[in-house]
C-alpha cells in the first residue's frame, strides 16, 4: 500500500524558480560549444522555463537561439551555444525544480 506521503500530488509550495548564469567561448571561426547549467539548489528540475542570451563580448551579431540538449539530468540543464565568430557568450537559464 502506497502511503499518503508517497501518493501526494505536488503542490506549489514544493517547487521554486532559480536561475543560473553560464558562460562559453566561442573559437574564433564561429560554431557551437556544449555547456552544463547546474542548479545547485536542486535535486531535480521539473521544467525549464526560459534559456535567454545576454551578452557577447566581443558583440556579434550572429548569436543563434540557444538550444537545450534533451531532457534535464537531475539537477543540470545541458544546452547549446553558437555564433558565426568567435565571442564569449553568457546565457541565462531559469528554471523551476525542487
Amino acid at each position: 500500500m502506497v502511503s499518503q506521503i508517497e501518493s501526494r500530488l505536488k503542490r506549489a509550495g514544493d517547487l521554486d524558480l532559480q536561475q543560473v548564469t553560464v558562460t562559453a567561448t566561442v573559437p574564433v571561426g564561429g560554431g557551437s560549444v556544449p555547456v552544463n547549467a547546474a542548479f545547485s539548489q536542486f535535486s531535480a528540475i521539473d521544467a525549464v522555463m526560459s534559456i535567454t542570451v545576454t551578452k557577447s563580448s566581443p558583440f556579434t551579431a550572429g548569436v543563434d537561439a540557444p538550444q537545450q540538449a534533451g531532457s534535464p539530468t537531475g539537477n543540470q540543464v545541458g544546452l547549446t551555444l553558437s555564433a558565426s565568430a568567435g565571442t564569449t557568450l553568457t546565457a541565462v537559464v531559469t528554471a523551476l525544480g525542487h
